[in-house]
């Protein structure tokens, strides 16, 4: 197992970061992968970490917003298992895949109401409600597009300049505004940066990208 590992990491065209958060959760994977749990019921695990530090981040203080942060990293750990297990055990299925973005995408809900609610404590008004609804708009449509044009077309990476945004860069962005207590920052991040992103993708998936021999298409998993 720690071959087929390694050999992702050298392999796997991701980003720096993603690789890097991979080296952190490898050691957490060698452990679920000797336990009987499927890679279903560890996405589940990684769903319920992430509500727990939803509700943390509703209440208002640095420290719960720390510990929120820290929880939040913990359930990406367990979102990457996930899919690590289901390969090292050869248990992937199209069932399982859509499931786990099902689940991510209510855990980006979830803690996108606990932070937009903490903040409303600390200084009530109806524009960061709107701003809240632009950052959730946004995952919620790159994660739908992704699925949806992964079935169908070759993946156009973005320019430098916006590679702001996958997975890792989802959460890391959220430990370090935990870490800074900047959550408006985070809430302003998706909702002007993530959603350019999912317009250009938009835009050049319909300029460039080609269809796939096969309708039935690669869905990518983290």
């Amino acid at each position: 197992m720690e071959y087929d590992l390694s050999k992702r990491i050298k392999k796997t065209p991701e980003s720096w970061l993603l690789r890097l958060y991979r080296r952190i959760s490898y050691p957490l994977t060698r452990l679920l992968v000797k336990t009987s749990l499927t890679p279903n019921q560890i996405s589940l695990i990684s769903f319920l970490i992430a509500v727990p530090a939803a509700i943390i981040f509703s209440y208002p203080g640095y420290k719960y917003v720390l510990l929120a942060g820290i929880l939040t990293e913990l359930s990406f750990m367990f979102d990457l298992s996930d899919g690590e297990v289901a390969r090292v055990k050869g248990i992937s299925s199209v069932r399982g895949i859509w499931l786990e973005h099902i689940l991510d995408q209510l855990k980006d809900i979830a803690l996108f109401i606990g932070i937009t609610i903490g903040l409303f404590k600390q200084d009530p008004g109806l524009s960061l409600f709107i701003i809240a609804l632009l950052a959730t708009l946004s995952t919620t449509v790159l994660r739908f597009f992704k699925i949806t044009t992964s079935l169908y077309y070759e993946q156009i990476p973005p320019p430098r300049v916006l590679r702001l945004y996958d997975i890792s860069a989802h959460y890391t962005i959220i430990f370090i505004g935990a870490i800074f207590n900047q959550m408006l920052f985070v809430l302003y991040y998706f909702a002007f940066i993530v959603n350019f992103l999912w317009v250009y993708k938009i835009f050049m998936t319909l300029k460039k990208a080609k269809p796939l021999e096969s309708d039935a298409g690669k869905i990518k998993t983290y």
